[in-house]
């Protein structure tokens, strides 16, 4: 992939049991422009989260009664799928997945609790086993930066950020923030920090500088999309957003 020139997100509409597509304004991760064709594209799917491996495909994972749905595309344009990933539990929320060496890690709540396995081709994976995370609420989000693995997640309501240690996570904030964490990222050029958390009714973005410290910052929700609810978000690259830019 060569260098990211914008940002995608994925975000599931209220109520429509469908994934849509919005555009960043440019670099700007608080201002989202809502792609018109992307009505339908993925339908019956919720909880959607974008990841992109090493050769440049992106994949859009959502929830599942029976496991993980996986949908994935070359060009942005076209879509396969879905099929099922089995990741050993049924009832599958907030699917989510980040590059581990050769593998990918995929996390995802079921039953009230937080799990992860490993895939290396989102056709199988390894047995599930338990987050440390005390109380994982409805959605865990990871972040993997300046040698720490940071975990988000919501305890009633309220989001906590904690520290992964050894073998459990330290917890570093909480009550910065309410809702659910749906997706933690940087922004283009790396000196910033965006969690998009799930209020119900919308997308809140928060943002900080100092990712260790858990010093959130709310944004002003209004450049996002109206309704949107859970997320993911991959960089794109010149020519893949002038062409995304088209179906603004």
């Amino acid at each position: 992939m060569t260098e990211s020139f914008g940002l995608l997100l994925a975000f599931s509409g209220a109520g429509t049991g469908d994934v849509r597509f919005a555009l960043s304004e440019g670099a700007d991760a608080l201002r989202w422009r809502v792609l018109r064709e992307s009505a339908g594209v993925l339908r019956g799917a919720s909880d959607p989260f974008l990841v992109r491996d090493a050769g440049g495909t992106i994949r859009c994972l959502t929830a599942g009664d029976d496991g993980v749905r996986v949908w994935t595309t070359d060009d942005l344009e076209a879509w396969s799928g879905p099929r099922t990933l089995p990741v050993g539990v049924t009832g599958v929320r907030a699917p989510k997945a980040y590059p581990d060496g050769d593998r990918h890690r995929l996390i995802f709540t079921a039953g009230g609790r937080a799990y992860g396995v490993h895939t290396a081709d989102f056709g199988t994976a390894t047995a599930p086993a338990p987050l440390p995370v005390d109380r994982p609420g409805a959605d865990v989000a990871l972040l993997h930066a300046n040698g720490a693995e940071h975990c988000f997640h919501s305890d009633g309501g309220t989001l906590v950020q904690a520290r992964h240690d050894g073998g459990s996570f330290t917890e570093v904030a909480r009550g910065f923030g309410e809702g659910e964490a749906a997706v933690v990222f940087a922004g283009l050029g790396g000196r910033t920090w965006y969690l998009l958390a799930d209020t119900g009714t919308g997308l809140r973005p928060y943002v900080t500088r100092v990712l260790g410290t858990g010093a959130w910052q709310p944004a002003s929700p209004d450049g996002m999309p109206a309704g949107a609810r859970r997320g993911g978000v991959v960089a794109v690259t010149e020519d893949e957003f002038k062409r995304l830019e088209a179906h603004a």
